[in-house]
């Protein structure tokens, strides 16, 4: 007998009689099985770090009302009046003031009992707003404001404030896709019916507006993530302006807001 190791005998029995085919689909197996922990951990964490669980699979952003409106509206104010006084600097006019009529009133208050969750404004706390009226209604100063407010004091409805306008151009100038960080979280996208230039990218045509508002609806069912859309136009005219989708969409998502009265930017 010899006396050298026999290199196939000991493979054999370490494989426990499995073929090399068996031993290579074992450790295919294995290492899918590695893989699938590491994603399902990645995911649990992430599913973890949402705020409210509904139903298995699907989580929305909680509406219990997590400021005094009294309370809000001092700290709102505080900054209505820091933002007045740069105005009155860029305008070069020191008698400058933002002044709202009664009906401006209202809205401005009903805004902010939405950002709080306070039940008693108009506005359904489980949507997004769509808030619109002429030009120079102080709608995308108020929506700023609002961003502002809402990340400062750390609401659940805190929201990144974005021009969509400035977005827009970028896609159909780069011929990129949506910038990630604009499909989740809470949003506000000012501009937002400003262009509707459709971006043609590897033989598809697409319209960014519309990808957008697909995007965002998926993570509103699935999530609650708000979208916020700040526009001239009455919603009648999106109607127009969007396919019948989209704006059926945009529909479910967002609670139509009106910004009564006219510009602002013709106050002497």
């Amino acid at each position: 007998m010899s006396n050298k190791t026999d290199i196939n005998a000991i493979a054999a029995e370490c494989a426990g009689g499995r073929t090399v085919e068996q031993l290579r689909e074992s450790m295919h197996r294995s290492a899918t099985k590695r893989e699938h922990t590491a994603n399902t951990a990645a995911a649990t964490a992430y599913i973890q770090s949402l705020p409210e669980r509904k139903s298995a699979g699907t989580y929305v952003l909680p509406t219990a009302q997590e400021m005094e409106y009294a309370e809000a509206r001092r700290a709102f104010g505080a900054m209505l009046l820091q933002r007045e006084a740069v105005l009155k600097v860029l305008k070069g006019k020191d008698e400058f003031k933002v002044v709202f009529d009664e009906a401006q009133k209202a809205v401005v208050s009903d805004l902010l009992k939405w950002t709080i969750n306070d039940p008693t404004s108009r506005i359904p706390l489980q949507k997004g707003l769509w808030l619109w009226g002429a030009p120079g209604t102080f709608k995308t100063e108020l929506t700023k404001l609002l961003s502002a407010f809402s990340l400062s004091q750390k609401l659940t409805k805190a929201f990144e404030f974005v021009d969509w306008s400035v977005e827009f151009e970028k896609l159909v100038n780069d011929k990129i896709q949506i910038v990630k960080p604009n499909v989740s979280g809470n949003r506000a996208f000012d501009e937002f019916l400003k262009y509707s230039t459709e971006l043609k990218s590897y033989g598809n045509v697409e319209n960014p507006t519309e990808a957008l508002v697909s995007q965002r609806y998926t993570r509103f069912i699935g999530y609650g993530w708000k979208t916020i859309i700040v526009t001239n136009a009455h919603p009648n005219e999106a109607e127009k302006l969007l396919s019948e989708q989209a704006f059926d969409r945009i529909c479910q998502m967002c609670y139509s807001v009106e910004m009564p009265g006219k510009s602002k930017r013709r106050d002497k």
